[in-house]
């Protein structure tokens, strides 16, 4: 058998360092980018979740209020927005001003 004791041979190095590369510059970058998306689904369908209990208690008190809740460090404001003509949820996430309406 032949043995090599002298190390990895240039061109080795060379494709194991390419590989590094690649991971770093394209596979974490798209790994953010879902884990942001999911987390952003996540907050859309909580905000859909709040508007329903909203809708809920309107239906069995009959009267619209204004109430915040926070679920999973986000917090949902139930808000009559007459510019859109419905109840809107509004919420923050990441800096950026979110808002589901059911009008």
């Amino acid at each position: 058998m032949l043995k090599n004791n002298q190390g990895f041979a240039l061109y080795e190095s060379m494709l194991a360092l390419g590989c590094i590369t690649f991971l770093c510059l394209t596979i974490l970058p798209l790994l953010s980018i879902i884990v942001m998306k999911v987390e952003d689904s996540k907050e859309r369908a909580n905000s859909w979740v709040v508007l329903h209990e909203q809708i809920q208690s309107i239906h069995a008190s009959g009267q619209i209020q204004s109430f915040e809740i926070i679920r999973d460090g986000v917090a949902y404001t139930t808000i009559l927005d007459e510019g859109e003509g419905g109840l809107c949820i509004h919420y923050e996430t990441r800096s950026k001003k979110k808002k589901t309406c059911l009008s």
